[in-house]
């Protein structure tokens, strides 16, 4: 079959071409002759128009003939009446019984129509029709198709000859081969394939053959290694079912602990909310006492126990501080809001309406730039800008009007944290802080973001210290990281990395970690 089609595709293309060859120019052959016969007869017809011999004008259309193509033609007179025609010899007369209107060469029903006016010195005499046949072009079409019958069936038998020698001496030697390859496939390594010929077949035979035998004999060798294999998987089984089921205790344990942990932190949650309420009811009472006696009993005091007082009222007023603030540090975790989308500039603006009287005291100066909308928290986002914005305000140098700036930069290196984890959709954004106060030394960088952790004495800036480590927290629960640098003198700049959409939870959310 696939010599057959081999052989008669080249023959349809060949042909196919031939009859496009015949079509086009046929079309350009007929369209010359009916423009040349059309020139002809309206200049030999308009004396019999003008003259009204139909006669004659029956003649002139009859020299037609002299063009093999055309098929019929008709003059008409000026007000469209059939003047006279002429059909070709067995032809059809399918000229319109009335003048055409749109004149022109256009394809009719039967062939190619041509209509144009009969003029005599400008003056219109009538209307000429022209029509050419479609007889030549189908006979010169059936010669075609006789011959290409007759070189087909002549194709056809030199295939089938062909493909019969080829099936006796190729196809039925590998029809042998390939069931040899199958029943081998199969398992079958005992089948075998003649060796008829030496020729390529015969050869690939003797190697079928040679590869049949080899297949046998490794066959073997890989049964006895897979009973010795088959053994020691055995053992190794048996040591893996006890490592499942150490490993199953070792989760078992694992979800215990879990467990254990969880409850530990709601228990820790909850004593915190006690230990906050039971250590402010004693501070409470302590600066109330404390005022009373200083109202009171202040006057009478000496000048050491007035300083003693108020010590100890400065000292209660810095607890209750450092309590708030662990607070409000352990919740940053466990009081945790459903993410939603955030414009951080609307956010840094509420901060600064809080801050207005902390600005106009410091007569300090807020300049933020475009920042954009995430996925976060929208109250730790403010608490987040609350503190390095007011912790801006309060390092400042003395002399020097503090000028804080807040503003979104590119960072095409973003350093992912979580070993590399990409962040939803590849977009991180870039958030600096920067101010003009005192600085620090680039050493304590990692060291200001401890609880509790200091640079500066009390009396010099007061604070507890745990502002800039509610921060840290507070991005590291939202999937970034926050970093500080400063030089002693002339200012510092906290950069915070945030995905702009939520990564997965992070592990510690609600509590957990």
């Amino acid at each position: 079959m696939a010599i057959l089609l081999t052989s008669f595709l080249p023959l349809l293309v060949v042909v196919g071409c031939l009859f496009a060859y015949e079509l086009a120019t046929h079309r350009d052959r007929v369209q010359r002759d009916l423009h040349a016969a059309a020139d002809f007869l309206a200049a030999n017809s308009a004396p019999t128009l003008a003259f009204d011999d139909a006669e004659a004008a029956q003649e002139t259309l009859a020299t037609m003939t002299a063009w093999p193509d055309l098929a019929e033609s008709a003059l008409y007179t000026p007000d469209g009446r059939l003047f006279a025609s002429q059909v070709r010899t067995g032809g059809w007369k399918l000229a319109p019984t009335s003048a055409p209107v749109i004149e022109g060469l256009r394809p009719g029903d039967a062939g190619t129509e041509m209509v144009r006016s009969v003029t005599q010195k400008g003056r219109r005499l009538g209307t000429l029709y022209v029509r050419a046949g479609t007889a030549r072009l189908h006979e010169r079409l059936m010669r075609y198709t006789s011959i290409v019958l007759v070189v087909s069936a002549a194709l056809a038998g030199g295939a089938f000859m062909l493909m019969a020698l080829l099936q006796r001496l190729v196809s039925s030697p590998i029809l042998r081969l390939s069931r040899m390859a199958e029943a081998i496939a199969r398992g079958d390594l005992s089948a075998r394939a003649p060796v008829t010929s030496g020729d390529e077949i015969g050869q690939l035979a003797g190697a079928l053959n040679r590869m049949a035998n080899e297949l046998s004999q490794s066959y073997a060798a890989l049964e006895a290694r897979v009973r010795a294999r088959t053994a020691e998987l055995a053992a190794a089984n048996t040591g893996l079912q006890a490592e499942i089921q150490e490993r199953q205790a070792a989760e078992v344990a694992l979800k215990r602990t879990a467990a254990e942990l969880a409850r530990s932190n709601r228990d820790l949650e909850e004593f915190a909310n006690v230990a906050s309420h039971d250590l402010q009811e004693p501070l409470r009472k302590i600066t109330s006492f404390g005022d009373l006696l200083k109202s009171q009993a202040g006057p009478t005091l000496g000048v050491e126990a007035r300083d003693y007082l108020e010590r100890m009222l400065n000292a209660a007023i810095r607890m209750r501080r450092l309590i708030d603030d662990l607070l409000i540090y352990s919740r940053v975790s466990a009081r945790s809001q459903p993410h939603v989308s955030v414009d951080l500039s609307r956010v840094v603006q509420g901060v600064l309406e809080d801050l207005e009287t902390a600005l106009a005291r410091t007569q300090g100066r807020v300049e933020v730039g475009p920042l954009p909308v995430l996925e976060a928290e929208e109250t730790q986002m403010r608490q987040l800008f609350q503190n390095l914005i007011s912790n801006a305000l309060k390092f400042r140098k003395a002399d020097v009007a503090p000028v804080v700036t807040v503003r979104q930069e590119a960072d095409d290196a973003v350093d992912v944290p979580g070993g590399g984890e990409e962040a939803p959709g590849g977009g991180w954004c870039k958030l600096v802080v920067q101010d003009n106060g005192i600085g620090f030394d680039e050493k304590y960088r990692e060291r200001i973001f401890g609880v509790f952790q200091r640079l500066h004495t009390q009396a010099a800036y007061e604070g507890s210290g745990i502002g800039l480590a509610v921060c840290r927290k507070i991005v590291q629960r939202h999937g970034g990281v926050i970093e500080a640098h400063g030089r002693v003198g002339e200012g510092a700049t906290f950069i915070v990395r945030l995905p702009l959409r939520r990564r997965l939870q992070q592990k510690g959310e609600h509590g957990d970690e």
